[in-house]
C-alpha cells in the first residue's frame, strides 16, 4: 500500500512541476477526496487505519504544496463522511 501511494505521489509531483499552471479545481478535488478518506478512517478505524492515514496525510501535504505554487486559495475541507446523514 505504501509503495502505491508513494509512487502515485511521486508521479503527481513529477507531472505537476513541468506545467505552467496547475488546475486548482482538480487539486481541490483531490485534496477534498483525501481529507474525506482520512475523516472516514478516523470515524471507523481498523488495524490498518493509522498507516492509511499517514500515507494519505503525505499526499495531502504534497497537494497543499502544489496548491500554494499554483495560487489556489480556496479553503478545502473534507466532505461529510458517508453514513452521517448528509
Amino acid at each position: 500500500m505504501a509503495v502505491a501511494v508513494t509512487a502515485a505521489a511521486a508521479f503527481a509531483v513529477a507531472t505537476g512541476t513541468g506545467q505552467a499552471a496547475e488546475n486548482c479545481q482538480g487539486l481541490n478535488t483531490a485534496l477534498r477526496n483525501n481529507l474525506t478518506f482520512i475523516a472516514e478512517q478516523q470515524q471507523n478505524p481498523d488495524a490498518n487505519s493509522a498507516a492509511r492515514i499517514a500515507n494519505r496525510q503525505a499526499v495531502v501535504d504534497l497537494l497543499q504544496q502544489r496548491r500554494a505554487a499554483a495560487g489556489c486559495t480556496a479553503d478545502i475541507e473534507a466532505a461529510q463522511p458517508a453514513g452521517t446523514g448528509g
